[in-house]
């Protein structure tokens, strides 16, 4: 039995009741994961790399993609340590109210739904 098919206990089904007056949604569940799975790769690599190295970057492209891979391999390592450090479930939001407390956390809940609607806007142009 996989954690992803099990079924939420009856006790937290009771709690998310969703009132009848909101708009019907007309994204499927496949757009969301598209647009998430954009966002996370960041589909203006795919899109724009061709551009940049052309008209901006030229021959040090591969510079920028070796500072780029530095810095997301440290960002990697650092939340490698919290994760040791942290005995719960890890993101961004849990991490910064274990250490810093609950109005920290509250504003990085907020920088990252700004970087989701962000990301996401930028991956709808990038693909049309």
């Amino acid at each position: 039995s996989s954690p992803l098919t099990e079924q939420p206990p009856a006790s937290t089904q009771s709690q998310h009741h969703v009132p009848h007056s909101l708009p019907p949604r007309h994204l499927t569940l496949f757009d969301l994961v598209s647009i998430g799975v954009g966002g996370t790769i960041g589909s203006g690599i795919f899109v724009l790399n061709g551009l940049i190295a052309h008209q901006y970057a030229g021959p040090a492209t591969f510079l920028s993609w070796i500072i780029s891979g530095i810095a997301a391999l440290l960002s990697g390592c650092c939340y490698a340590e919290l994760s040791g450090r942290i005995p719960s479930a890890g993101s961004s939001y849990a991490y910064a109210f274990v250490a810093l407390g609950e109005l920290p956390a509250f504003v990085t809940a907020g920088m990252l739904s700004l970087e989701f609607l962000l990301s996401g806007s930028a991956v709808a142009r990038s693909w049309g």
